[in-house]
């Protein structure tokens, strides 16, 4: 993570270049709220709205 902040700061202050940096704790949980998205999309259609991380 220290990398990456310093690689944000060298962007802006030498080449005027804004960049977010992301960090991303579980890998799994996104993984799985991907896959009940993905779910909800496909065969949620016609039922009551859910939120999809429930799915």
């Amino acid at each position: 993570m220290v990398a990456a902040l310093e690689a944000q700061r060298l962007l802006a202050d030498e080449h005027d270049f804004s960049a977010d940096v992301w960090s991303a704790t579980s890998y799994q949980q996104l993984r799985n709220d991907a896959l009940g998205v993905e779910r909800w999309n496909r065969y949620g259609v016609d039922a009551d709205a859910i939120d999809p991380r429930d799915a």
